[in-house]
């Protein structure tokens, strides 16, 4: 019996409730106070009780001589009704997962200005990047921005995490600077194509998941940005120019 009522109390069913719903359950067709007596509680609460589960579709009644009877006319109701719960739980789950963060949220945007900033944010977007995910970059290696920020021991810790996460880049490099990268290339997993003639930034870019970065080692500063219609439009742009772009 208390295995039955903690299942129904699982179920939904209050205490009292449960109690009343299976002491319908044995006396089977019963007046109210009939019930009352088998399940020890007041005529007024069970008659309350009833009315609730009648209302749930669990408890049935009818009049008979004057007399309010009722009964379960099926238990098999009750398991009916918890299957038709859990197909409006999985409509609701997929409905509330398609409207979950529909609202676009304004663009965060952080700024770093010394080199000792850019670097903790260099290895801390290095650090949350998951195995086999990929970094696009535009750069720009005769103006040596990374050189000018990333000194030898950060630039061992860089490739070490990247190398450890099988982390792959594709950068894009203007015209003419790809005799400054070539020996720079050997060191990790690293696509290098070579923009059109004319296409030209003294600045870095990295777009990592849903951010961007630009930096310049030369001032220094960076500015990142999160907002997934900017992320999105940036891997676009990016994409374009990666099709229209030579290989090294």
């Amino acid at each position: 019996m208390n295995n039955l009522k903690s299942l129904l109390k699982q179920f939904g069913l209050k205490s009292q409730e449960a109690k009343v719903y299976l002491s319908n359950l044995q006396v089977g067709e019963a007046k109210i106070s009939d019930i009352a007596y088998h399940c020890d509680l007041p005529r007024t609460t069970v008659a309350s009780i009833l009315e609730r589960l009648e209302k749930q579709g669990l408890v049935t009644s009818h009049r008979q001589k004057g007399k309010q009877l009722y009964w379960i006319e099926d238990p098999q109701v009750l398991t009916s009704q918890v299957k038709a719960h859990l197909e409006i739980t999985e409509k609701l789950s997929q409905e509330l997962k398609n409207f979950y963060r529909t609202i676009e949220k304004k663009p965060q945007t952080e700024i770093y200005d010394s080199e000792k900033t850019i670097q903790h944010l260099i290895v801390k977007t290095l650090s949350q990047l998951r195995k086999g995910d990929e970094i696009l970059t535009w750069d720009n290696p005769e103006a040596k921005n990374y050189q000018q920020i990333v000194h030898e021991e950060k630039h061992k810790l860089m490739l070490k995490l990247k190398r450890e996460k099988n982390i792959q880049t594709k950068t894009l490099i203007p015209f003419g600077t790809d005799q400054y990268i070539r020996s720079f290339s050997k060191d990790q997993p690293i696509i290098i194509k070579i923009l059109p003639e004319g296409i030209d930034a003294t600045f870095s870019v990295w777009i990592v998941k849903d951010k961007v970065v630009f930096f310049s080692g030369k001032y220094p500063y960076a500015t990142l940005i999160e907002h997934s219609e900017i992320v999105a439009s940036m891997k676009n742009w990016f994409q374009f120019m990666w099709n229209i772009s030579t290989n090294i």
